[in-house]
C-alpha cells in the first residue's frame, strides 16, 4: 500500500503501509512513500523524504524524482539497532525542524489568507464601489467596462484598427463655447495632406470638409449655398423656378468647351454661347445691334481683346478688296471715354494723304442670311483731329462698303457716308446690303476716300444684323406710270397706281384728240396681270372695278351712253388691260355705231378698284416683298471702237455710275444681280456699214435680242431696252449676234424696285438738284430737279413730291437765275402748287437794278394726306433761265410731324 500525491496519510494508511515491509519487495502493497519534497540529498539526512523513501525502497514510486537516491543509501544505512536508534533520532530531530517550520509556514499562510482576504475585499470593492487607482496600468487582454467610462487627460490614443460604437452621436467639444468650437471636428491624418471635417458657424451648412487648412462648405439639401466647380452627370431636376440667373461678366472668350458640349456666358453686352469647334453665338439683345444677332464677332468693342479691325493699302476712292498693301494707319482699343460699355475700337489716320488705305472687319454670313438684307449700325464720334463729314455731292473722309470674299465682289450699300464730324455728340451710320445667295465670307470695310492730308482718328462700335421683316397687308404709295390707252388717240396727263392687298388702284386723268369707235381699253403697269381665278371672265361686264365721268372741257357724252361708265377685267380677251363700258346699258364704249368714250378735247379721269393681281397676296412679309430697297443704277460706255461676238460680251470699259459696284469690266464685261427682281437694260450702240442685232445673254445663255439694225450701209445707232427678271447672282451682258465693231455705246442697268409701306412716324426726307439751266418763262413754268441727291422713299419723279403718308411736310428750295433785269414792276416767284392748285409764294424778287443773277430762297409748311401732291413752279416778268452751277438750284422736303 502507499501513500500517493494527493492522499491523506493518516495512522491507519500510514502504519500499513509501515509495517508491511516484510512483504515481498516486489510487491505493491509493500511499497510506501512520501511525496517527494525536492529537499535535495546531502552528507547529512537533511531531506527526510528522500531518507524514508529510501528506507522504504520507494525509488520509482509516484513522486520520487531524486535520481539520486541510491547514492545516499550506499553512505548512509543502518546495521544494528543501534544504529537504528540513531536513526530514529535523528529522524525526530529532522521532524521537530519540519514542525518548527510547519509552523512558521502556517503562520504565513494564516498571513496570506487574510491579505486574500483582504485582496477579495479590495476586489469586491472594484467591483461594486468606486475606486481611485493611482500610477499607469497595463492590460495584456480585453478590457471590458460595464458602465460609463471617462478619460480625464490631455490626450487619448487609441491604438486599434477598428472603432465600434453604438452610440448614434458622438459629442465633440463637450461643454465648449462658440469660440472653441470653430474648428472642431475630425482631421484624418496621412502621409500627404490630411483629410478634415470640421464645424464652421459662419456657413449655412455649418460645416466644411476637405483637405486639412483647404475646407470647403459641406453642401445640403435645403440651405442657400452658392456652388462652384461641379460637373452634375445627368441629374434629375425636378423642374426649378429660376427668376433671376445672374453670371459675372467675362473679359474675353473662354476656353473652347470639349466635344458635345457647349459653354453659356455672360459678357458686358449680353449673354453668349460658345460651342465645341470655338464658335461663339450671342444670345438675345446687345448693345450693338438693337437686339438682333451681331453677325460681327466682339462688334462690341468690351468683347473683344484687341481691335478686329484689320489695316490694308489699296488704292483709290473706292475699296479694291479690302486686304494686303501695306498700311500706315492704324487701329487700337480705348477704355477713355467709350460709346458704350467700357471699352471702343479707334480707327487712326496719320498726317499725308492716305486715300486707298483703310480698315476691314472679315466676317462669316451663315446661310440663313445669304440672299437676304442686312443692316450696318456704326455708332461714331471724331475722336480727335479734323475730319471732313459727307455731303450729297462729296464724300466723307471715310466711307463704309463692303467685299464678297466668296465671289470676289465689291458691295456698295444703300449709303456710304459718314455725315458727322462732331467730336462732341456721336453719331450713327445706319445702311443696308444684300447678301449674295452663295457667300459666306465677306468684309466690312472703312475706306479712306479723299486726300485729305489732315490726321484724324474714329472712336466706333459696329454691327452688322439680319433686317426685320413685316407682315401685314400692304398699301404702297401711289406711282406713276404711262397706260397704253386703245379706242382712240388719248393724252396722259397723270396716272397713278398702288397696291392694296392683293389688289391694284388705279387712277388716270387723260384728254382725247382722236376718238374712235372701238372697244377703250388702257394697260396695267408694266409686269402685272389680272389674277383670273378672282374675276368672272364669263360675264365681262359683271367684273366692275371703278367708274368713269367727263370733265368740263369737251364735247358731252353721246346721249346714247348714258354714264357712268364702269371699268372692268375680261381675261378671256386679255389680262393685262381693263377696259370701259356703259354702266346703263352694258355695251362697251364704241361698240355702238357713232360712239366713242369721250368727245374730242374733253378731259376725263378713271379710277379703278379692287382688281385683283396674280401672284399678290392681301397678307404678305412686307420686307420680303420689298427686297433690296437700294438704287440699283450701273450706267457704263466706251468711245474707242469694240469688237463683238456671239463669243465675246461687249467691254463698257468707262464707269459714269455704279451705285452698287455691280459691273465686272473687261473680256468678261457683266452686270450681276446682288438681289432678286426685276431689271430695266437699256443699250445703244453706233455701228457702220453693217446689219447686226443687239442680244442680250443672260448667264452665258441668249436671254432676247434688243434691237436689229435696219441699215446696211453708212453709221447707224441700234438702240434696244428690255426688263429682264433676275435672281441673286445672275449675270447678264451684252452681245452682237455676228461679229461686228462699234465705235460708240453706252449700257444702263437700273431695278425696278416697287415702294414701301411706311409707318406714319418713319422718317422721310429727301433732295434734289438740278444744272439743267431750265427756261424760266413769263406764265408759271414747272420746275425739274432731276438730280437725286436722296430720296428714302422714292417719293419725287423730278417735278412732283407725293406724300408716301400723312403727316406735315417742310419744304425748302433755293432757285438761281442766270442775268435777269428787274424793274420796280418786273421780278421773279417761286410759288408752291399742292395737288395742282396754287397753295403758296415761297420767294419774290423785285425791284430795280442792272444785270443780276439772283438767289430765291424759301421754305414752308404743308399738311399733306397720303397721295397729296406738291410742285414747284416758277413764273419771272423777263424771260430767263436758272443757273447751270452745280448747287445753286435744290430743293429738300422732310416729314416733321
Amino acid at each position: 500500500m502507499s501513500v500517493v500525491n494527493g492522499q491523506v496519510a493518516n495512522q491507519t494508511t500510514f502504519n500499513t503501509a509501515f509495517m508491511s515491509r516484510t512483504a515481498s519487495s516486489t510487491s505493491t502493497a509493500a511499497i510506501v512513500s512520501l511525496v517527494n519534497t525536492a529537499l535535495a540529498s546531502g552528507a547529512s539526512v537533511s531531506n527526510l523524504q528522500a531518507l524514508l523513501n529510501k528506507l522504504i525502497e520507494g525509488v520509482g514510486t509516484t513522486g520520487e524524482t531524486d535520481t539520486a537516491i541510491n547514492t545516499y543509501a550506499s553512505t548512509h544505512y543502518v546495521t544494528n539497532g543501534s544504529s537504528r536508534k540513531g536513526a530514529i533520532e535523528l529522524l525526530d530531530t529532522q521532524l521537530y525542524a519540519t514542525q518548527t517550520s510547519l509552523t512558521s509556514t502556517i503562520a504565513d499562510v494564516t498571513a496570506a489568507q487574510a491579505a486574500i482576504v483582504t485582496l477579495q475585499n479590495a476586489i469586491t470593492t472594484i467591483n461594486t464601489l468606486a475606486s481611485t487607482f493611482a500610477g499607469d496600468k497595463t492590460f495584456s487582454n480585453n478590457v471590458i467596462v460595464n458602465g460609463n467610462f471617462t478619460v480625464n487627460g490631455t490626450t487619448t490614443t487609441v491604438n486599434s484598427a477598428t472603432i465600434d460604437s453604438v452610440d448614434p452621436n458622438i459629442t465633440v467639444n463637450k461643454n465648449g463655447n462658440n469660440a472653441t468650437s470653430e474648428g472642431a471636428g475630425f482631421t484624418v491624418d496621412r502621409t500627404g495632406t490630411k483629410g478634415s471635417f470640421i464645424y464652421a458657424n459662419a456657413l449655412a451648412s455649418r460645416f466644411k470638409i476637405g483637405d486639412l487648412a483647404s475646407e470647403a462648405e459641406v453642401v445640403t439639401v435645403s440651405h442657400t449655398q452658392t456652388l462652384t466647380n461641379k460637373t452634375m452627370t445627368s441629374p434629375t431636376l425636378n423642374t426649378p423656378t429660376v427668376d433671376v440667373v445672374t453670371g459675372a461678366q467675362q473679359g474675353a472668350t473662354p476656353s473652347t468647351p470639349a466635344s458635345g458640349f457647349r459653354k453659356i456666358y455672360a459678357k458686358a453686352d449680353g449673354w453668349y454661347m460658345l460651342d465645341s469647334a470655338g464658335v461663339e453665338t450671342k444670345i438675345g439683345s446687345g448693345t450693338g445691334s438693337g437686339g438682333a444677332v451681331n453677325l460681327i464677332t466682339n462688334g462690341s468693342a468690351d468683347d473683344a481683346n484687341a481691335s478686329i479691325f484689320v489695316p490694308y493699302a489699296d488704292t483709290g476712292a473706292r475699296a479694291i478688296d479690302g486686304t494686303g498693301g501695306s498700311p500706315t494707319v492704324t487701329t487700337s482699343l480705348t477704355s477713355t471715354l467709350p460709346l458704350a460699355g467700357i471699352k471702343s475700337f479707334l480707327l487712326t489716320k496719320g498726317a499725308g494723304s492716305k486715300q486707298g488705305e483703310g480698315w476691314a472687319i472679315p466676317f462669316t454670313v451663315d446661310p440663313a442670311y445669304r440672299a437676304k438684307v442686312l443692316t450696318i449700325d456704326i455708332d461714331y464720334i471724331v475722336n480727335s483731329g479734323t475730319f471732313v463729314a459727307g455731303s450729297p455731292t462729296t464724300d466723307s473722309d471715310v466711307v463704309w462698303t463692303l467685299y464678297d470674299v466668296t465671289n470676289s465682289q465689291i458691295i456698295e450699300p444703300s449709303s456710304i457716308k459718314l455725315l458727322s464730324n462732331s467730336s462732341t455728340i456721336s453719331d450713327k451710320f445706319r445702311s443696308t446690303f444684300q447678301t449674295s445667295a452663295t457667300g459666306s465670307s465677306y468684309r466690312l470695310i472703312a475706306h479712306v476716300a479723299t486726300t485729305s492730308t489732315a490726321a484724324y482718328e474714329l472712336k466706333v462700335e459696329v454691327a452688322v444684323s439680319p433686317s426685320n421683316y413685316v407682315y401685314g397687308t400692304p398699301i404702297t404709295d401711289w406711282v406713276a406710270y404711262t397706260p397704253t390707252f386703245t379706242g382712240g388717240t388719248y393724252t396722259n396727263e397723270g396716272t397713278f397706281w398702288r397696291r392694296v392687298g392683293d389688289s391694284i388702284e388705279i387712277k388716270s386723268t387723260f384728254t382725247t384728240t382722236t376718238p374712235a369707235g372701238t372697244d377703250f381699253s388702257m394697260s396695267l403697269p408694266a409686269g402685272l396681270s389680272i389674277d383670273p381665278s378672282k374675276t368672272n371672265s364669263a360675264a365681262a361686264n359683271s367684273n366692275s372695278h371703278g367708274s368713269m365721268w367727263q370733265f368740263t372741257a369737251g364735247a358731252a357724252y353721246p346721249a346714247a351712253s348714258g354714264g357712268p361708265y364702269a371699268m372692268f377685267s375680261d381675261t378671256a380677251v386679255s389680262s393685262t388691260v381693263v377696259y370701259a363700258s356703259v354702266a346703263s346699258s352694258g355695251a362697251r364704249f364704241g361698240k355702238a355705231a357713232g360712239t366713242s368714250v369721250t368727245g374730242s378735247g374733253s378731259r376725263a379721269r378713271i379710277e379703278i378698284h379692287d382688281l385683283p393681281i396674280l401672284g399678290w397676296s392681301s397678307s404678305v412679309q412686307m420686307s420680303s416683298d420689298v427686297g433690296d430697297t437700294r438704287l440699283v443704277l450701273a450706267k457704263y460706255r466706251y468711245s474707242t471702237a469694240k469688237t463683238s461676238s456671239t463669243a465675246a460680251p461687249l467691254n463698257f470699259d468707262t464707269l459714269v455710275s455704279d451705285t452698287i459696284g455691280a459691273v465686272t469690266t473687261g473680256a468678261s464685261w457683266r452686270f450681276t444681280a446682288q438681289s432678286a427682281g426685276k431689271y430695266c437694260v437699256q443699250v445703244s450702240n453706233t455701228a457702220s456699214g453693217t446689219s447686226v442685232t443687239t442680244q442680250l445673254y443672260k448667264n452665258g445663255s441668249l436671254a432676247e435680242n434688243l434691237y436689229t439694225s435696219p441699215f446696211t450701209a453708212g453709221n447707224g445707232t441700234i438702240n434696244g431696252s428690255t426688263e429682264i427678271d433676275l435672281v441673286a447672282g445672275d449675270f447678264i451682258d451684252v452681245r452682237f449676234d455676228s461679229s461686228t465693231t462699234s465705235s460708240a455705246g453706252y449700257v444702263i442697268i437700273t431695278k425696278v424696285v416697287g415702294p414701301n409701306a411706311i409707318a406714319a412716324s418713319e422718317s422721310l426726307n429727301l433732295r434734289y438738284t438740278s444744272t439743267a439751266g431750265t427756261s424760266i418763262g413769263t406764265s408759271d413754268t414747272s420746275v425739274p430737279l432731276v438730280t437725286k441727291d436722296y430720296d428714302t422713299h422714292g417719293a419725287f419723279n423730278g417735278t412732283t413730291f407725293t406724300a408716301p403718308t400723312s403727316g406735315k411736310y417742310n419744304i425748302a428750295i433755293t432757285l438761281s437765275t442766270a442775268s435777269l433785269v428787274l424793274g420796280t414792276t418786273q421780278g421773279a416767284n417761286i410759288k408752291l402748287f399742292k395737288n395742282g392748285a396754287f397753295y403758296s409764294l415761297l420767294s419774290q424778287v423785285i425791284g430795280s437794278g442792272g444785270t443780276a443773277t439772283y438767289v430765291l430762297n424759301g421754305q414752308d409748311d404743308v399738311n399733306l394726306l397720303s397721295g397729296d401732291t406738291l410742285s414747284i413752279f416758277m413764273v419771272s416778268n423777263v424771260a430767263t433761265s436758272l443757273s447751270t452751277g452745280a448747287g445753286n438750284c435744290h430743293m429738300t422736303i422732310r416729314k416733321v410731324g
